[in-house]
């Protein structure tokens, strides 16, 4: 298989309070197309595929 490069970014945004928090993230930002693992069976080359770009967030509170 041939090496692949993937990117990652996060971010978290929280007062000195600690009391709340607001994090965003990206995986894979560049939406690179890649094999996790590869075979070759008897009717061709067969791959499990790494996922695609994924954006999400998350809040925290503390009560």
């Amino acid at each position: 298989m041939p090496a692949y490069f993937l990117m990652d970014v996060g971010l978290t945004f929280a007062p000195k309070s600690n009391k709340w928090s607001i994090s965003a993230y990206a995986n894979n930002i560049i939406d690179r197309r890649y094999d996790i693992t590869r075979e070759t069976g008897l009717n061709g080359i067969f791959g499990v595929p790494g996922t695609p770009r994924m954006v999400g967030g998350r809040m925290r509170i503390d009560l």
